[in-house]
């Protein structure tokens, strides 16, 4: 009853870990946002905890506490709230320390206390040096799992520490298999989503689930087909906007740019003749539309400009001049 889905060879060498006792005490585990990495590592949680002979059976008391967050020997750390009540933007040295406290306590109720820690490359400086001495020594009742989006955004002491899994996307027609067959999402809505994931599970089943995601993912598309059609004044208008969320909504604006991302990877597709591999299937139109009057080298410095603008996002540049910086850069 593993929870993970589409990415059976880590499964498979999990389980098999586990039936032979050779699980680490230090997992990385790293693939692209909404890839499944956060459900892996919940999944290793409940399969050390779980009371059944087949493990994780996700029926005992231990599994149901662990999907309900409720369970004392398990813990995410993630980009909470400072004490100041501000989002914090690294994982710090304070959260690190009391992860360590914690490891020195036995277990309250299973085999292992277990520390997942989200978006590993948000550690701080100071935080990541002083996690390694945890890593270095594990005490035999820890697990901890670090989740990052790429290894080589990870401090290469703490990589050389932990057992490496990377998760890779999930293919439209697997993810579209998967919500038909296990959902009961019909089939054409369930290829909507799978084109729109990005090889993203995660994200796939939260749209399932929530017609609200697609249709402002649909919101957002409309915004930037209209600010690729637009004059340079409504671009600016259009990066104004955007980089006024910023402060209050960061993951948003990532967000968005990643779906910049995916229109311009759609559109070097369709301008090679591969328009059946287009993931914005609902978009097609406009992106072939695009690609026959752009050169293949025009597409490609437009992808730069978005990937750059992230880039210079996540390294604290004012957003508003990054995001118009990326305006002049796309073509007209």
């Amino acid at each position: 009853m593993w929870q993970t889905a589409g990415h059976d060879k880590a499964v498979g060498a999990l389980r098999r870990a586990i039936e032979r006792g050779h699980l680490a005490h230090s997992y990385l585990i790293t693939g692209p946002p909404s890839v499944g990495k956060t459900t892996l590592a919940l999944d290793i949680a409940r399969a050390v905890s779980c009371l059944s002979e087949d493990r994780p059976c996700s029926a005992c008391r231990q599994c149901e506490r662990i999907a309900s967050e409720l369970h004392p020997d398990v813990r995410v750390i993630g980009l909470e709230l400072a004490r100041s009540g501000r989002a914090r933007t690294q994982i710090g040295i304070d959260q690190v320390r009391e992860t360590q406290r914690e490891t020195s306590l036995l277990p309250y109720e299973g085999r292992y206390r277990v520390f997942i820690f989200e978006t590993a490359e948000k550690l701080s400086e100071e935080a990541a040096n002083s996690l390694l001495k945890t890593l270095e020594e594990p005490p035999d009742s820890v697990i901890l799992i670090l989740l990052a989006s790429d290894a080589d955004s990870v401090l290469p002491t703490i990589l050389s520490r932990c057992r490496r899994i990377d998760l890779r996307p999930v293919s439209a027609e697997m993810i579209a298999g998967f919500l038909t067959s296990r959902k009961g999402v019909d089939a054409d809505r369930a290829r909507e989503i799978a084109g729109m994931a990005s090889g993203r599970m995660g994200w796939a089943l939260r749209a399932a689930d929530d017609p609200d995601i697609v249709q402002r993912v649909s919101d957002s598309m409309d915004s930037i087909e209209a600010a690729i059609l637009d004059s340079l004044a409504g671009r600016f208008e259009y990066a104004e906007r955007l980089a006024a969320r910023f402060s209050a909504d960061r993951e948003g604006v990532f967000a968005e740019l990643d779906l910049w991302l995916s229109w311009w990877r759609d559109a070097l597709l369709a301008g090679q003749g591969r328009s059946e591999l287009v993931s914005n299937v609902s978009r097609r139109q406009p992106i072939e539309a695009a690609a026959e009057r752009l050169t293949t080298e025009t597409v490609a410095a437009a992808i730069r400009a978005v990937m750059r603008t992230s880039y210079l996002l996540e390294r604290n540049v004012a957003p508003r001049l990054a995001i118009e910086s990326m305006m002049l850069g796309l073509p007209r």
